[in-house]
């Protein structure tokens, strides 16, 4: 299974990339959170596959790039009527810009963008597992169990063993300085391994 971090200016996130790992998020931190730096994917070996640093491409790593329409203003002259409300009329180009290309339009911009875009989710669900043919023939469901987090939330899990690795590395997870939220999301993550760990060896017996 193949690990994606997110990298913040203080801390990363490390997310399995699963049937539950949802790409469309991910852009949305990319595109808007102020404190993210970078995405990666990693593999079992902590070999990595693919980055949005350019920095870090190489001949087996894959470079991901994200995108978004930005509207952009250049004012080219300014007029002044003192009889006028608002007295200064400024006569402006528009453009739009996708990373370092500038369209005509907003249409042409954003059908740009989305081209780039989708080719970057199809490379994300490239190292995200699929069903297996018969899977998908016949519909078979993977067996889910239930456990009750910390804050009394019902989780349903679908695959034991990464949700155990998961709650381990996250468990001693903090950022460097520490927030006071740490000890609260440790505890939470501490709880959950605990209970997970109990769930595997009840279904053993």
């Amino acid at each position: 299974m193949k690990i994606g971090i997110i990298k913040y200016k203080k801390y990363e996130e490390r997310v399995l990339l699963d049937g539950t790992f949802i790409i469309d998020d991910l852009f949305k931190i990319i595109l808007h959170d102020p404190d993210y730096e970078k995405f990666q994917i990693i593999d079992e070996k902590d070999n990595l596959l693919l980055s949005t640093s350019y920095s870090e491409i190489g001949e087996n790593v894959n470079y991901l790039v994200v995108v978004q329409v930005k509207r952009d203003v250049e004012i080219l002259g300014t007029t002044y009527n003192a009889f006028n409300t608002p007295p200064f009329v400024h006569k402006t180009k528009v453009t739009w810009k996708v990373n370092s290309g500038i369209c005509r339009t907003k249409k042409e911009a954003q059908q740009y963008a989305e081209r780039i875009n989708r080719k970057a989710k199809l490379l994300i669900e490239k190292f995200i597992p699929r069903k297996s043919g018969l899977e998908e023939h016949f519909n078979i469901k993977p067996t889910v169990m239930k456990v009750t987090d910390l804050n009394g939330k019902q989780l349903e899990v679908t695959n034991l063993k990464e949700a155990i690795r998961q709650a381990r590395d996250f468990k001693d997870l903090q950022h460097t300085p520490s927030i006071p939220t740490d000890g609260e999301r440790q505890n939470y993550w501490k709880d959950l391994y605990e209970k997970l760990l109990k769930l595997k060896s009840k279904n053993l017996t």
